[in-house]
């Protein structure tokens, strides 16, 4: 890691934009449970992939979500942030046979950031 840091650093188009670094130490999960029970086939599917609990992040979100709220979820890689809204669009899905659902992702402006 310290080489690859030190490449960008060094690079052109980064030369003096990099004022810290810091490890930070790895910390435990902390998981919940969602405060009503998902639709089995979501228990199912989450189960056959080795996922018996959810993070608390992901509970929040779809507790959130259920309530009708909208919501932001600021979170490292990997942390399951897709699953704080692909949980609730399936539980509803699942739920109530006259939902839809529709995903719209900026990819192209998501690649210019």
């Amino acid at each position: 890691m310290e080489k690859l840091l030190e490449r960008i650093r060094s690079h052109p188009s980064y030369r003096g934009q990099i004022v810290h670094t810091e490890d930070l130490p790895c910390q435990k999960p902390v998981c919940g449970e969602p405060g009503t029970a998902l639709h089995p086939l979501i228990r199912k599917g989450l189960g056959l992939r080795g996922i018996n609990a959810l993070y608390s992040h992901q509970v929040e979100a779809v507790k959130e979500v259920r309530q009708g709220n909208s919501i932001v979820v600021v979170t490292p890689t990997a942390s399951g942030k897709s699953m704080c809204y692909n949980i609730p669009v399936l539980d509803s899905l699942l739920t109530h046979a006259n939902q839809t659902a529709l995903y719209l992702f900026p990819t192209k402006s998501l690649s210019q950031d």
